[in-house]
């Protein structure tokens, strides 16, 4: 009633306060509107809200669906006037390493003394924000340098590290070398893996076949393509390499593997440590060639 009078529908509010019986009780009630909400709040028993407050409940748990996303904030830009600038870096490519781009399936090809590569752009950027130029050499197909731009730094720089590291992969290669230390621990090259284990949905598997091989000589001559790890297992246990990845053996307690990426080189070689990582408090295991081991003292027993 309180918002009809202040609205201006008199008539109204004069038919309700007779329907309640409480229109001779009221004189000027035009004039007076405070003693019409505070009677007519009397009569129906509840209180004329003034002010609108916020649920206690949210409205997304009382109809159980989500509540709707707030509108974007919208930042005043400075300098929007002029033009943006982002980041660029060229890439040199070294005279013994041909690089060749594939535009449509943004890919690059590299090959270079050690082998070849293929960068995949769409597996480090596959938003597509790294735009690139490449400026090819005089009389030839391949690039003499590739200059690279992106709105996100962060992006950029990955892009940049993992194309330097391919750069240098398919130039020189990269070594990562692996040591045993234990009584009676070492690494063996396998030379021929079994046809049954050839498509194995695995890495690894155990040699059960019992069948004692004469020791090879070393430094082992001949790059192995898998690797047999005698730590301490009861049957020993024969790690095949990727395709990429090649072992050289130089000790019975000392093997590289050599490849071009350097990233799955790193991620092979620590799945053959955890095949028998170092233990604390002796040493023996599996470790990186220049991983630094700490010994833990035992507790002295009473």
């Amino acid at each position: 009633l309180g918002r009809l009078t202040q609205s201006g529908s008199v008539s109204l509010c004069v038919r309700s306060l007779r329907a309640i019986g409480q229109y001779d009780k009221i004189v000027g009630f035009e004039n007076n509107l405070e003693n019409i909400q505070t009677t007519v709040s009397q009569q129906r028993c509840y209180h004329v809200i003034k002010k609108t407050f916020k649920p206690s409940v949210p409205y997304s748990q009382i109809c159980g669906r989500p509540a709707p996303e707030s509108l974007p904030y919208f930042q005043v830009l400075k300098n929007a006037d002029k033009p943006d600038t982002f980041p660029k870096y060229c890439v040199r490519i070294p005279s013994g390493v041909q690089l060749k781009v594939n535009e449509p399936e943004r890919v690059i090809e590299l090959e270079g003394k050690a082998g070849s590569l293929t960068f995949d752009m769409k597996r480090i950027d596959p938003e597509g924000l790294v735009g690139f130029l490449a400026e090819k050499a005089e009389n030839s197909e391949f690039c003499s340098s590739l200059t690279l731009t992106s709105p996100i730094q962060e992006k950029l720089t990955k892009y940049i590290e993992d194309l330097q590291k391919a750069i240098r992969g398919v130039s020189q290669g990269y070594i990562v070398g692996l040591t045993v230390k234990g009584v009676g621990y070492r690494m063996e090259p396998v030379d021929e893996i079994p046809v049954k284990y050839q498509s194995w949905h695995k890495s690894v598997y155990y040699d059960r076949s019992k069948i004692e091989k004469p020791p090879a000589a070393y430094p082992y001559k001949k790059p192995s393509n898998a690797v047999l790890l005698k730590v301490g297992f009861s049957d020993p246990a024969v790690f095949m390499l990727p395709p990429t990845i090649k072992a050289f053996f130089l000790k019975p307690t000392m093997v590289y593997l050599y490849g071009l990426n350097i990233d799955e080189l790193r991620k092979t070689a620590m799945e053959i440590r955890a095949l028998r990582k170092p233990n604390v408090f002796t040493g023996n295991g599996i470790a990186l060639m220049d991983e630094t081991v700490r010994i833990k003292a035992r507790a002295n027993k009473k």
